[in-house]
């Protein structure tokens, strides 16, 4: 999976969550979590999205949607990053879906706005 947005900006997605066979889960985890990092080996997280805090929302079943908020990269380095969407049921991870997080450059910076 791929995200690639220009820093500063609004970017919304959505993921269908699948079980090893193919089908759609039926029942919601405990807990997903949206990280992204500049390596997947660094401890501090740059951001983070969860769906027990609102920032993963349930839009129909097996299928969620996370919001990516302007004031999460506005301050980033453009470049390449490391993402990872993690399922989390009855304690256990369940699946964890790797991605590459692409910030490109703006023009209009948040603070020319105003």
């Amino acid at each position: 999976m791929e995200i690639r947005m220009a820093r500063g900006d609004l970017e919304s997605r959505q993921f269908l969550l699948k079980n090893a066979s193919g089908e759609t889960f039926t029942t919601e985890p405990d807990e997903i979590y949206l990280t992204v990092k500049k390596t997947a080996d660094d401890k501090e997280f740059i951001f983070q999205k969860r769906l027990s805090t609102g920032g993963i929302t349930l839009v129909q079943t097996g299928k969620y949607q996370f919001v990516i908020e302007p004031e999460d990269t506005n301050k980033m380095k453009y470049g390449d990053y490391a993402f990872d969407i993690e399922i989390v049921k009855n304690g256990l991870i369940k699946k964890t879906f790797l991605g590459r997080f692409i910030l490109d450059k703006e023009v209009t910076h948040y603070y020319n706005e105003g």
